[in-house]
């Protein structure tokens, strides 16, 4: 969480926390490799499997917004590839024409596919760029 007197997000974005029930497989980041790993031994791509990923969290995502009849929408990423699928989330949100603002979070994007990811959001979508200190946090 961000101390409150650190304000880094312009005045103009509502900001709204959704709080969504799904069912999901719950794994460990060990796990999850291995699983793209086998799905990539069986013909995918981790580009294919990034595209997926970020392109379930935007329709779900503009499903939530279109209900409670937001527009604009704030994704914090990471410089590796779970923020790669936040990058494609951005621009499939952009697409839709949600306003989207992506945050880095850490910096810029490290992996090759963040990377190619976060040059293909469209120059209409926001972009921020903070680091996190620890000081920034509350720890739970």
């Amino acid at each position: 969480m961000i101390k409150e007197r650190k304000n880094i997000l312009c005045n103009c974005l509502e900001i709204y926390l959704i709080r969504v029930k799904c069912s999901m497989l719950v794994v460990t980041s060990d796990e999850m490799r291995n699983i793209e790993k086998k799905a990539v031994e069986n013909g995918s791509t981790y580009l294919s499997l990034m595209e997926n990923a970020g392109g379930c969290v935007a329709e779900k995502a503009a499903k939530i917004m279109t209900e409670k009849k937001l527009k604009n929408v704030v994704i914090l990423c990471g410089k590796g590839n779970n923020g790669g699928d936040g990058f494609v989330a951005a621009r499939f949100l952009s697409v839709m024409n949600c306003n989207v603002t992506v945050i880095l979070a850490d910096g810029e994007p490290k992996t090759s596919d963040a990377k190619l990811n976060f040059n293909l959001i469209p120059s209409k979508v926001k972009k921020l760029s903070y680091i996190f200190e620890k000081e920034d946090c509350i720890e739970s």
